[in-house]
C-alpha cells in the first residue's frame, strides 16, 4: 500500500511540474472555444464541438508556426490535406491563425482580432461549421521572445 501511494504521490509531482506553458495554453484553448461558441449563439449558430483529430492537427499546426516565426496555413502541409487527414469525412474546412504578445496573446484578444478581420470573422460565424480544434503554442515567435501563436481549424 505505501508503495502504490509512493507512485501515485510521484506521479502528482510530475503532473504538477509540468510546465506552465503547457497549463497556460489548455487553459488558452478553452477560453478561446467558450469565446467563439459564445459569439456563435449571438449571432444564431450552433456551438462547434471539439473535433480531437482537429485538435490535434490545430496543435501540431501552431508548433510549427511558432518554429518558423511566421503565420502560414500551407505550412508543413496545404491546410486543406492537412485538416483531411485530420476530419477524413468533412466537406468544408476552415482555418484562423493569429499570434500575439503581452496582452495582445490573450484569449479574448485574439478572439476580437479574428472578429474584427472579415475573413476571419466569416470563418469563425459561418454556421455551416459543427467542429472545431483549437491549437495554441508559446515560445519564441520571429523577434518576440515570448508570444502565443493561435490554430483554429473547423470542420463540417
Amino acid at each position: 500500500m505505501k508503495r502504490a501511494a509512493a507512485l501515485v504521490t510521484a506521479a502528482l509531482a510530475l503532473a504538477a511540474s509540468a510546465a506552465p506553458a503547457d497549463a497556460h495554453s489548455l487553459r488558452a484553448t478553452v477560453s478561446v472555444e467558450m469565446s467563439i461558441n459564445s459569439l456563435r449563439a449571438a449571432h444564431g449558430c450552433g456551438p462547434l464541438r471539439v473535433h480531437m483529430g482537429l485538435e490535434r492537427a490545430a496543435a501540431r499546426q501552431a508548433r510549427l508556426l511558432l518554429a518558423d516565426g511566421r503565420l502560414d496555413h500551407d505550412a508543413g502541409t496545404p491546410f486543406v490535406a492537412r485538416l483531411h487527414r485530420a476530419a477524413p469525412s468533412a466537406h468544408l474546412l476552415g482555418e484562423d491563425l493569429a499570434w500575439g504578445a503581452g496582452r495582445f496573446s490573450r484569449p479574448r484578444a485574439i478572439v476580437r482580432a479574428w472578429m474584427r478581420s472579415p475573413e476571419h470573422r466569416l470563418v469563425l460565424m459561418d454556421c455551416r461549421f459543427s467542429q472545431l480544434g483549437i491549437g495554441v503554442a508559446a515560445g519564441r515567435f520571429g523577434r518576440h521572445p515570448y508570444a502565443l501563436v493561435y490554430t483554429a481549424d473547423l470542420a463540417a
